[in-house]
């Protein structure tokens, strides 16, 4: 054992269904290299927990990798991963390798598909992966790998989730054009849920309130305006649904931090 690797987990020993063959941490790795792409011959999961780098196969795909991102390698997939070539970069790795007739039926029924899956955070999925192979029985090992798979599958499917349904909220809440239509209430009702329930979903995936983010999309019709030579400041604010230029300015600087006039006078600068 190196300061550089520490093994958790080695089984040669065959299982009819399944079996986790090597488990462990690797420090400092330069990935397996970018000369020709690998075989390996067995799934594995491959956990970064510190650094980042590329992943590519021979399926054409490439992707950007980032402390918290879990690759996935098949058996027949010819791959390969690492810092970047043209760097000296290095990351950290917890990785668990394993085969059998169980694992290729989640890949045959799609419940393994995926390349990469970003799981953050660290602190959290690495204790995770990682105690699936510590004083485990061979047995309890596989089945603890897969305990690990439906965890990420799970949280996969949630994301994807989350994803469709903040997009469909903001194009909800990008449908107020003026500051006098903005009704969140009623975003929150085209998708069945309750105000609160909305506004706290739209807050934790948004990282901003509703209401504020239609306030900055009618900013940003008003600056649009604002670069448009002729648009009175007054008919700039009744187009966006404010009473009166006072409040107008006095929201404007709000959300954009200048005054409409400030803003129109750099703009005319550049």
């Amino acid at each position: 054992m190196s300061e550089r690797s520490r093994v958790t987990w080695s089984n040669i020993s065959r299982q009819k269904l399944g079996r986790v063959t090597l488990a462990g941490y690797l420090y400092k790795s330069v990935g397996i290299g970018w000369d020709r792409m690998r075989i390996l011959g067995s799934y594995a999961l491959v956990y970064l927990h510190r650094g980042a780098g590329l992943y590519e196969d021979a399926l054409g795909t490439e992707q950007v990798l980032r402390s918290g991102d879990l690759i996935v390698v098949y058996p027949d997939l010819p791959h390969r991963y690492g810092p970047r070539p043209d760097s000296e970069d290095s990351w950290d790795e917890f990785y668990v390798v394993f085969d059998g007739p169980i694992f290729d039926l989640w890949r045959r029924e799609q419940a393994l598909s995926v390349k990469v899956v970003h799981l953050e955070p660290p602190a959290y999925w690495l204790p995770r992966l990682a105690g699936s192979v510590e004083s485990k029985t061979p047995m309890e090992a596989m089945l603890a790998v897969q305990g690990f798979l439906v965890q990420m599958t799970q949280h996969t499917q949630n994301n994807a989730a989350d994803t469709d349904w903040l997009r469909r909220a903001k194009a909800l809440l990008e449908g107020f054009t003026r500051a006098d239509e903005i009704h969140v209430a009623a975003a929150a009702e085209a998708l069945g849920e309750t105000y609160e329930t909305f506004r706290k979903r739209f807050q934790k995936l948004g990282g901003i309130s509703p209401g504020r983010y239609a306030s900055e999309r009618v900013m940003a019709r008003a600056c649009a305006l604002l670069r448009c030579p002729g648009e009175t400041c007054a008919k700039i604010a009744s187009a966006c649904g404010y009473c009166d230029e006072f409040h107008f300015s006095r929201r404007f600087k709000q959300i954009v931090g200048l005054t409409p006039s400030v803003y129109r006078r750099q703009f005319q600068r550049l």
